[in-house]
């Protein structure tokens, strides 16, 4: 068991962008050391160190046996009051608000990458992102727009992009870091997403073997 200590403003206003600083005091014993007599000391880490605030995940890690005793952390979240999933639907939803301005970005600045949209949960997110370079659909997806009769247009389009009236963004080290972590699908989401995608790939390793 570890006490862990979190610093926040005084003050948090919804929508606003918030520093958190984390003590957490533990040894974080790697296992290799001896004490006096000569015994190892057993290891001792922390595994899976999770963050709340106002009933939401805003930080999670799974620190390394090579991080220092009493860690510190610090880093950004997004203020905001709980999801709602119907007023973030379609093309209201952080993820494919996400997609839609990396796609426009890259088409805007020539930048030779193929954008992709996945982990979608409703045909409205798919049919807010259609005109993508690439978009991974689950089966149950693809069956509901196959029996829609409404008409698809593309949301997304390279020509439409290339017009944007948008700058091309110049960052250094410090600068990046600092986006990085003001960004929650380029951190939170994206980390839940490997974790979710390394789960289904042990899982799919297992129904192979079964064969």
């Amino acid at each position: 068991m570890s006490n862990a200590r979190l610093q926040l403003p005084a003050q948090v206003n919804h929508g606003e962008l918030v520093r958190a600083r984390l003590l957490v005091a533990h040894p974080m014993e790697t296992g290799y050391l001896q004490d006096l007599s000569g015994k190892t000391v057993p290891r001792n880490v922390i595994r899976d160190l999770v963050c709340e605030y106002g009933g939401r995940q805003i930080f999670r890690v799974e620190p390394s046996s090579g991080i220092s005793g009493n860690p510190f952390f610090e880093f950004f979240f997004r203020a905001g009051a709980a999801w709602d999933e119907a007023a973030n639907a379609g093309a209201n939803d952080p993820g494919v608000r996400s997609v839609s301005q990396i796609y426009t970005y890259y088409k805007k600045f020539g930048i030779a990458t193929e954008v992709m949209g996945a982990s979608f949960r409703n045909v409205g997110q798919i049919t807010a992102l259609a005109g993508c370079d690439l978009l991974t659909i689950s089966p149950d997806l693809l069956a509901q727009l196959q029996a829609s009769e409404a008409p698809l247009t593309p949301a997304l389009d390279a020509a439409a992009a290339r017009d944007a009236a948008i700058e091309r963004v110049r960052l250094d080290e410090a600068g990046f870091r600092y986006a990085l972590n003001a960004d929650a699908m380029a951190t939170e989401k994206l980390a839940e997403g490997i974790r979710a995608f390394a789960v289904d790939a042990g899982k799919l390793d297992q129904m192979i073997l079964a064969i």
